[in-house]
């Protein structure tokens, strides 16, 4: 979803925007990690769906928003079934 982000952040700013990569680290077991990673998929997917609720007039970052909800959700699910 970066690179679609980025993409609107100029389209709207007309600035060029680089994060710069995050590095993880996890520890514990593998069943903790994955338990972590299933939490943190679901409060991003909460994240953009509260900001595809406040989009109103933008239809590209809309449709980013509505893609990267439902990519987030489908990730939990994939780690979810990983675990059982």
């Amino acid at each position: 979803h970066a690179d679609e982000f980025t993409r609107i952040y100029k389209m709207m700013t007309g600035y060029s925007f680089e994060p710069e990569p995050v590095q993880i680290t996890e520890s514990g077991s593998y069943r903790a990690i994955l338990k972590n990673r299933i939490l943190d998929e679901t409060k991003d997917a909460e994240k953009y769906r509260k900001d595809y609720l406040q989009t109103h007039d933008n239809y590209n970052l809309k449709r980013t928003l509505f893609n990267a909800f439902n990519d987030e959700m489908r990730h939990a699910v994939e780690i979810l079934y990983i675990l059982i």
